[in-house]
């Protein structure tokens, strides 16, 4: 797969003795610390793993009702400092795709791996690989190497591969296309490893092909690795051709060529590498994202749906009033509020549930009220109305025995005026 993506710009002053190591290096010391949620967090628990590493570990809890995972592969490396300084930065990016494991793996541990620049990044359950997402291929540049000055332009390599739709599926990684010439730019990973770039003129480097195949243990994923970019000393400078991300096949490198026009002018092309591939398990399905373009990461959302009901319906002062909660996190404390009161303080059992009992107390209005299951201080859930009766009224309401009562008030009134009509009749 081939993608066109290029910044251009002339003159400068060549920095020599920077390669892409500087870079990589520098892009990988920046990725943030990772996050885990709350251990009482309920609803959209996010998981956040964006330091590069081979392989870490994420217990997922018990009792949860649904889990996505989105993978992302690292972007790219540029090209080397000399010639970014000379021609501006390019960088491919690196697949990205989300997969929705529902319940599957509640309660059960994956594994991750979580890739730096050009890697890609996987997602395993025991030794089952469940998801890959391609790195990106190092970018290449062109122009006269062997003269001060002249590096005309830079040019991504080839982007990661971002499974989409059902698995099992491999989605390739993207070629690259540094100055529109195939043959010195590594391919991206396929079925099988990307095919390397090849040298040919005065410069003549060839590339290397991408890894074909990716190792899953028990311990962990070795993703399939990309060719690594040829160098050579030209000009003063170390000249380094893009090597391939890595992924479930990896991308093959660039190599490095000189072509002629048709007035024989020379150019040099120092090819980049092409994306890694990703991959999709059978049994799942993948959303392809928005690429990446810094380091990878893997961030795992998930939720709990807790209920809360109780036997009673309509209750008075006094009354006892069960209540049963499931669907919780294991030991979270909890309260439940009714009547815009507290009524009761808790912890959830290991399995997540509860059974509590309140008292409806003497100032409790009359009306219709929900109970609220409240964990750190948000309503995660409510439970049908429950009726109060025989209760003041409530917030200024009228109180349902007003109306008998004046009812009754008028009878006598009137009574009273007849008896005494009668006795001034019987007077007169």
């Amino acid at each position: 797969m081939t993608r066109h993506s290029f910044t251009m710009r002339l003159g400068g002053v060549a920095l020599a003795g920077a390669t892409a190591l500087l870079l990589v290096t520098a892009l990988s010391a920046s990725a943030s610390a990772d996050s885990t949620p709350a251990a009482d967090c309920v609803i959209n628990c996010v998981a956040t793993f964006d330091t590069p590493s081979a392989a870490e570990t994420f217990a997922i809890p018990g009792g949860i009702t649904d889990l996505s995972v989105t993978v992302s592969g690292g972007a790219g490396a540029e090209a080397p400092a000399f010639a970014v300084a000379l021609a501006g930065a390019a960088a491919s990016t690196g697949g990205v795709t989300t997969v929705d494991l529902g319940t599957t793996y509640a309660g059960q541990t994956l594994t991750l791996g979580v890739g730096g620049i050009g890697e890609g990044s996987y997602v395993q359950q025991g030794s089952t690989l469940l998801m890959v997402a391609g790195g990106g291929g190092g970018a290449g540049y062109g122009g006269r190497l062997d003269l001060p000055g002249q590096i005309s332009s830079t040019q991504a390599g080839g982007d990661g591969g971002a499974p989409a739709g059902p698995g099992p599926a491999v989605q390739s990684g993207f070629d690259a296309d540094a100055f529109g010439q195939a043959s010195v730019n590594g391919g991206g990973g396929e079925g099988s490893g990307g095919t390397a770039g090849t040298g040919s003129g005065t410069i003549s480097l060839n590339g290397v092909a991408g890894g074909d195949t990716t190792t899953t243990t028990a311990a962990g994923s070795t993703l399939a690795a990309g060719g690594t970019g040829p160098t050579a000393s030209i000009g003063g400078n170390t000249q380094v051709a893009g090597s391939g991300g890595s992924g479930y096949t990896g991308g093959g490198s660039g190599g490095m060529a000189t072509f002629t026009d048709s007035d024989d002018n020379p150019t040099d092309v120092v090819g980049g590498g092409g994306g890694g591939s990703g991959f999709t398990a059978s049994g799942l399905s993948a959303t392809a994202g928005t690429p990446n373009t810094g380091t990878g990461s893997v961030v795992l959302t998930y939720s709990f749906s807790p209920t809360i009901t109780t036997t009673a319906t309509t209750v008075s002062h006094g009354d006892t009033v069960p209540v049963t909660i499931t669907g919780l996190p294991a030991n979270t404390a909890f309260t439940v509020a009714f009547d815009d009161g507290l009524v009761v303080t808790a912890t959830s059992d290991g399995s997540g549930d509860a059974s509590e009992t309140f008292i409806v107390g003497s100032a409790a209005a009359a009306g219709h009220f929900r109970l609220s299951l409240v964990v750190g201080g948000t309503s995660v859930a409510t439970s049908d109305p429950v009726t109060v009766i025989g209760a003041l009224p409530s917030t200024g309401g009228p109180s349902p025995e007003l109306p008998a009562m004046a009812a009754l008030l008028l009878i006598l009134v009137g009574a009273s005026a007849v008896v005494l009509r009668r006795r001034r009749s019987v007077r007169s």
